[in-house]
């Protein structure tokens, strides 16, 4: 209805497809929420304006979606186009230029760029830092990228120590059955596990699996980290009833939301075959 009142140019039109794409996107349709961000995108380059915001925004979304879809190249391709948008119309010091550096160094840990993804991501973590308290939200997850990226670089020690500040922070602005607090205590089960302390990582890792199944906020890819994690904490403990019912939860979560092509689904056939293996 609004694309028949409005011209084409509208830059309404755009912001209603990039609405409905984050419904689409919200009830896990990657595909459907991509189309429309695209044509959102599309109307972007064939009106150009000097609303270039908007532009970098859409791109944000594409960004997103690819990382969603384990299309990480993709997402990175965005995510770099959005960040040079915003270095023409924003000061290197703005919160826009902050999330593009963050958003950035998720995909460059993803797609083995360790090194850059930790300067991405000391970029971000000084803007935020100069921006917000030490105790922001926005603080703790840009620290959090940085002890995933440590843990990509078997530095589990420092990973374990970042990821329990992260904690603290959280523990202080949100109440102990928020999304964000499971995260926590799942990156740290997961580097607990890495330094042989399986029964306190296994116990951490099940804390946040019990915050993810009650709270209609968890996104799928986390359940899955927990349900990966427990998996693999088991079969270290060469508890391999438990490690093979925990893995084929996790693939049943990542054939039901993921495609087949998905790093997680990849990963779950993989840790199945591991244990089978173990057990016989």
């Amino acid at each position: 209805m609004r694309e028949k009142q409005l011209r084409p140019n509208d830059i309404n039109i755009q912001r209603s497809l990039i609405n409905i794409g984050n419904v689409y996107l919200a009830l896990n349709n990657y595909d459907t929420a991509l189309q429309h961000y695209r044509k959102a995108l599309q109307l972007h380059n064939d009106y150009p304006s000097e609303n270039l915001r908007e532009k970098a925004i859409c791109l944000n979304h594409i960004g997103s979606t690819g990382i969603e879809q384990g299309n990480y190249s993709a997402a990175c391709d965005a995510f770099q186009q959005a960040f040079q948008i915003r270095q023409q119309i924003f000061p290197p010091d703005h919160p826009h230029i902050a999330e593009s550096l963050y958003n950035i160094g998720i995909v460059q840990r993803q797609q083995g760029d360790y090194y850059d993804a930790l300067d991405s991501c000391r970029r971000a973590l000084a803007i935020r830092q100069k921006l917000f308290p030490d105790d922001h939200p926005l603080v703790a997850d840009t620290l959090e990228l940085k002890g995933k990226i440590y843990h990509s670089q078997n530095r589990f020690q420092d990973a374990l120590e970042i990821h329990r500040k992260v904690l603290h922070i959280r523990e202080k602005s949100y109440p102990n059955t928020h999304v964000d607090i499971a995260q926590s205590l799942n990156n740290i089960g997961i580097n607990l596990k890495k330094t042989n302390q399986l029964d306190q990582a296994l116990e951490h890792s099940l804390d946040a699996l019990k915050i993810h199944s009650r709270n209609i906020a968890s996104k799928h890819f986390d359940r899955f980290a927990c349900l990966n994690n427990i998996g693999d904490i088991y079969r270290k403990q060469k508890n391999y009833t438990e490690a093979m019912e925990y893995h084929q939860k996790a693939l049943k979560l990542a054939q039901q939301y993921f495609s087949a092509n998905h790093p997680y689904t990849a990963d779950s056939l993989h840790n199945i075959g591991i244990v089978f293996q173990a057990q016989n």
